[in-house]
């Protein structure tokens, strides 16, 4: 058995659902909820990522409908989280482990390999990572 951590590019989403600062966010919303997602990366036209969209950040503006229950139009740009943490397919996961425990508020963090988005991974990926890597207790 090799002493190398697994890296985050063995466990990551490469099928990530990023979505552009001019996405309504009606269609954003949708999108989370049709493929269960709880966020996705906001990349420009080069694949760069500029921020995340959450499900909270969703809501804090869809749930301001007026009068007739209608939610205010929005763009994806106008309410994003600016990325300031983004990883690489080449971190350890361990290491991964320790920025989502200094950043609690996180779910998922964008991979970016040479500029550009590559994948997406979350904390249940390095929950599952890890996992694999704990030998089996006895009597289970």
């Amino acid at each position: 058995m090799t002493s190398e951590h697994p890296r985050v590019g063995s466990l990551m989403d490469r099928e990530s659902h990023a979505v552009s600062v001019d996405d309504d966010l009606r269609k954003v919303a949708e999108l989370l909820v049709a493929q269960g997602l709880t966020g996705v990366p906001v990349v420009d036209d080069a694949g760069r990522v500029l921020g995340m969209i959450g499900e909270a950040d969703c809501l804090r503006l869809l749930s301001h409908g007026d009068t007739e229950g209608l939610p205010p139009p929005g763009k994806v740009g106008a309410i994003m989280t600016s990325c300031a943490e983004i990883v690489s397919p080449d971190m350890d996961i361990y290491y991964l482990a320790g920025l989502f425990n200094a950043h609690p508020e996180l779910r998922r963090f964008p991979v970016v390999e040479a500029g550009k988005l590559v994948g997406v991974v979350t904390r249940k990926d390095i929950l599952r990572g890890v996992l694999q890597l704990l030998p089996d207790t006895p009597g289970s």
